[in-house]
């Protein structure tokens, strides 16, 4: 089985965000998070081979929320700073 780095909804930033409170219904962000979070993924499992050595892979879930975020939203400019206001990319970026 594949090993992931974690990620929580409930870690703190710097500033007192939580932000599993900040994933409101009826945004935007909270429909992704429902419709990724229900898709069958596995079949990127395969292709991960460090369950027991190397070092642990962000989950496609919330790779897949955030490149989802960015693109759908349409948000102009460069790709890094789109990551910046990305709502997703916050949870990997520690």
């Amino acid at each position: 089985m594949p090993h992931f780095k974690p990620y929580s909804y409930e870690q703190m930033l710097m500033i007192p965000v939580d932000l599993k409170n900040q994933l409101q219904p009826g945004t935007f962000e909270f429909a992704l998070n429902k419709i990724v979070d229900e898709m069958d993924l596995s079949v990127f499992d395969g292709r991960f081979c460090n369950d027991e050595t190397g070092a642990p892979a962000y989950d496609p879930a919330i790779l897949l929320k955030i490149v989802l975020e960015v693109r759908l939203k349409k948000r102009t400019g460069r790709i890094e700073a789109a990551l910046l206001r990305s709502f997703f990319y916050r949870l990997v970026r520690h």
